[in-house]
């Protein structure tokens, strides 16, 4: 059980890194250029994929 739960908080960790570390919730393309807004949105849709598996993955176990 308590290992489930750690595992969906670190899901939802992973998924919330990218605001965590650029500092605003949502992506905002007008604060970004070029190749970083490209970056930012592979980054962003990367950590939420990844972030769902490991969701998965925690209910998976049960």
């Amino acid at each position: 059980m308590l290992k489930n739960i750690i595992k969906y908080v670190l899901g939802i960790l992973i998924i919330l890194t990218p605001a965590i570390i650029k500092g605003n919730l949502f992506y905002d393309p007008s604060k970004t250029m070029g190749g970083l807004l490209i970056a930012e949105f592979v980054m962003r849709t990367l950590s939420f994929i990844l972030g769902l598996l490991v969701i998965y993955d925690a209910t998976k176990e049960k």
